[in-house]
C-alpha cells in the first residue's frame, strides 16, 4: 500500500463524489452538503486509509490530544466542511459567509511601505476564502496566489466550473522558475499582496529544519529568500471556521525585510521562519481540527 510520506499536490476525492456535493452546494445550500458529509467522513474514517489515521493521530499526540477514532472522524469532519465552504463561496454571486478581519490594519501598515506584501499562510482553515475576503477589504491592490497546477484532468474540469469566479490571480508554482519569479517580483514591485504557503516542503525544494510541536520538520525558504531579495515585509494570517456560517481571520504583524544588510541576511531569515514556525504552532494550539496537512509531516511513521 502506498503511503502518504510525501504530499503531491492532488486532491484525494472521488471526482462523482466532488461532482454531488457541488450539486448539493450550487443548487440546495451548504446544509443538506453538510448533512451527507456527516456519513460521508464516517466511510473515510472507519473504512479508508489507514495511515491517514496514523498521521492525524500522531499530530494529535504532539498536541496532547486524544486520538480516538471519534476525534479522528472530528478531524476529517473538519476538513469535509472547509472544502464544502469553499466550494460555496466561489460558486454563487454571493458567499453566504460572514467574515470578521482581527488585525486588518497591519496589512494596511504593511503595504505602506511600497514593497508590496507576501502573505505566507499554511495548511491550516481555509486559505482558499483568505484570497477572496482580503480582495474584499484591500480592494485597492492586487492579490496573486501560488499555487500548485497538479490536480488531474478531471478534477480540474469540475473546480473549473466555480473558479472563474475567484477574485485573485492564479500564479502557478510548476512553471517555469524563471518565469514564475519573475511574476512575483513584477506583483511586489507593484505593491500587490503574493500567498504563499509556508509549511510545505516539494521535492527538492530548498528548506530547513526546524523544531515544530516538539519534533524537527521542514519548512521551505523561498518565501523568505524572496522576501530578502525584494524588501517585501511577510505577514502570517489564518481564516478559520468559527461558526456554521461565519469565518474569523487572524492577521499576525508583519515581519519586516526592510535594509537588511547583505552580510546579516541568512541569520535574519532563519529568525524570521523560527517566528513564523511560532506562530504556526499559536494556530495549531488553538485550532486544532483546522490542521490539514494529511501527509507524513515529521517523516516519523513506517
Amino acid at each position: 500500500m502506498k503511503k502518504d510520506k510525501n504530499w503531491d499536490g492532488q486532491t484525494k476525492a472521488n471526482p462523482l463524489g466532488i461532482r454531488i456535493f457541488m450539486f448539493l452546494i450550487s443548487n440546495v445550500g451548504v446544509i443538506p452538503a453538510y448533512i451527507l458529509l456527516f456519513f460521508i467522513s464516517g466511510y473515510y474514517t472507519f473504512f479508508k486509509n489507514w495511515h491517514h489515521k496514523k498521521v492525524l493521530k500522531a499530530y494529535r499526540s504532539k498536541l496532547g490530544l486524544k486520538t480516538n477514532i471519534f476525534h479522528v472522524y472530528k478531524h476529517n469532519f473538519s476538513f469535509g466542511l472547509n472544502m464544502i465552504d469553499r466550494f460555496a463561496h466561489i460558486a454563487g454571486k454571493k458567499s453566504p459567509f460572514d467574515f470578521l478581519c482581527i488585525g486588518e490594519e497591519n496589512f494596511r501598515d504593511a503595504l505602506a511601505k511600497n514593497k508590496g506584501l507576501i502573505l505566507l499562510s499554511a495548511h491550516i482553515g481555509n486559505q482558499e476564502i483568505a484570497g477572496d475576503v482580503l480582495s474584499e477589504h484591500i480592494s485597492f491592490t492586487k492579490i496573486n496566489f501560488l499555487m500548485l497546477d497538479n490536480e488531474s484532468k478531471e478534477i480540474k474540469k469540475i473546480f473549473s466550473r466555480v473558479s472563474n469566479n475567484r477574485q485573485v490571480n492564479i500564479i502557478p508554482t510548476n512553471s517555469d522558475g524563471m518565469d514564475m519569479m519573475i511574476k512575483v517580483k513584477k506583483a511586489l514591485d507593484n505593491n500587490e499582496i503574493v500567498c504563499m504557503l509556508g509549511d510545505r516542503v516539494m521535492g527538492a525544494e530548498p528548506h530547513i529544519e526546524l523544531e515544530f510541536l516538539g519534533k524537527m520538520a521542514k519548512f521551505p525558504t523561498s518565501p523568505f529568500n524572496v522576501a530578502a531579495i525584494t524588501g517585501s515585509p511577510i505577514i502570517t494570517a489564518a481564516t478559520i471556521k468559527t461558526g456554521v456560517y461565519k469565518y474569523t481571520q487572524k492577521v499576525y504583524n508583519f515581519i519586516s525585510f526592510e535594509k537588511i544588510p547583505r552580510s546579516m541576511r541568512q541569520e535574519h531569515i532563519k529568525n524570521s521562519m523560527k517566528t513564523y514556525v511560532s506562530i504556526l504552532e499559536d494556530m495549531v494550539k488553538n485550532n486544532p481540527y483546522s490542521w490539514f496537512n494529511f501527509y507524513d509531516y515529521w517523516e516519523e511513521i513506517s
